[in-house]
């Protein structure tokens, strides 16, 4: 439906000028009293989620709305700063996403990627809380068509397929923004819009997707 793509890419853009306006100085709010050294930091600060996601949507050439699903393994400040030190400092967590989404009968599309999530509100000092996001986000996305589909010309992604179908991957690029909370220690919420951009020679994926979740914490 192009009111909901539009929406989603619309915010999308509006989050990315948001953290780019922004992100520096919020950045710096506040850190010269967070523990430094991560023997000083709350150990319960530093949880990992598994979240499962479900979605809806619709891709720039499919009309009418599909659903999909996916999961997050998501890295807040704390814990994505044992691998790399400066998500602390910027209240950045680090999240491994994927997804499935249907986009017409015989067509769907499924993606991995690595995102960098910003937090507009203090994740780093404890595992209740609730803070709006804005992410941006690469990876690699595989597409489903029909053999009678128009044949691929110029795409630089690699195909592969049976007789009725083919699959194409290529890299893929998303933002997104939403909200994540933890309503008590046991648990993750999770609630975004997403725009996807997939495009490899005449096959146009780009999609805005809502997805919703549900989450626990998992060892780290």
């Amino acid at each position: 439906m192009k009111p909901l793509f539009c929406a989603g890419r619309f915010l999308a853009v509006a989050a990315v000028a948001a953290l780019l306006a922004s992100g520096p100085i919020a950045a710096r709010a506040g850190i010269d009293d967070l523990p430094r050294r991560s023997l000083d930091r709350p150990a319960e600060a530093g949880s990992v989620y598994l979240v499962g996601l479900a979605s809806v949507g619709t891709a720039t050439d499919r009309g009418g709305v599909r659903a999909g699903c996916g999961g997050e393994l998501i890295f807040r400040p704390h814990a994505a700063a044992d691998l790399h030190r400066p998500f602390y400092d910027w209240n950045t967590g680090l999240v491994f996403h994927g997804e499935y989404f249907s986009v017409d009968s015989g067509r769907d599309f499924g993606a991995g990627d690595i995102i960098l999530r910003r937090y507009l509100a203090d994740m780093r000092r404890g595992p209740a809380g609730r803070s709006w996001f804005i992410g941006l986000g690469a990876g690699i996305g595989r597409a489903t068509e029909p053999r009678s589909a128009p044949v691929v010309e110029g795409a630089e992604g690699e195909s592969e397929g049976s007789s009725d179908s083919r699959k194409v991957r290529d890299f893929t690029f998303l933002i997104e923004t939403g909200c994540e909370w933890s309503p008590a220690d046991g648990c993750a919420l999770l609630a975004k819009i997403q725009w996807r951009f997939f495009r490899c020679g005449e096959i146009d994926y780009t999609n805005a997707l809502l997805m919703v979740g549900a989450g626990v914490p998992v060892p780290w």
